[in-house]
């Protein structure tokens, strides 16, 4: 069992916007609360019918059930990464490339970029959460034909 202080508890959100529990590599959902304990099940409880299990109390955990599986590090960065990249949607209308790009800048592991979304699905998921939340959907607008003869290296042969 191990006791860590509540300002020591780290949460990343789900792909629904839950909290969830981040504790010694291990990623845990809210399960339910009882006599004053929130219990959390790891999140692979379906997927690989682990059994690890948290209970939190004030400003306590206590690790009550071991995982059969090790911890995994990158999944918790992908889900911070996407976290930050929904989180920066719903504060404000920007360009969904702007925003992609600033929540991935601190993913540094190509095991990390292997667990991510692909580019196309990172740009629509912002633009869903910016149309939920009102805002107009800002894009970058393309390149013109006349910018392009413009640029050095131009060839004709992609029009």
């Amino acid at each position: 069992m191990s006791d860590v202080s509540e300002s020591e508890l780290t949460f990343v959100k789900s792909r629904k916007g839950a909290d969830q529990l981040v504790h010694n590599g291990y990623i845990f959902q809210h399960e339910k609360e009882r006599n004053g304990k929130r219990i959390w099940r790891c999140i692979l409880y379906s997927k690989a019918n682990c059994r690890g299990r948290v209970h939190t109390v004030g400003a306590t955990v206590k690790e009550i059930k071991v995982h059969n599986h090790e911890p995994d590090e990158d999944e918790i960065i992908v889900r911070r990464c996407l976290g930050e990249i929904t989180e920066r949607a719903k504060a404000g209308p920007d360009y969904a490339r702007n925003i992609v790009l600033h929540g991935i800048r601190y993913v540094t592991k190509n095991s990390c970029y292997e667990k991510l979304p692909t580019w196309e699905q990172l740009i629509d998921h912002v633009e869903r959460v910016q149309q939920r939340q009102g805002f107009k959907i800002m894009r970058i607008p393309p390149l013109s034909r006349e910018r392009l003869a413009c640029s050095p290296g131009y060839d004709n042969k992609y029009f």
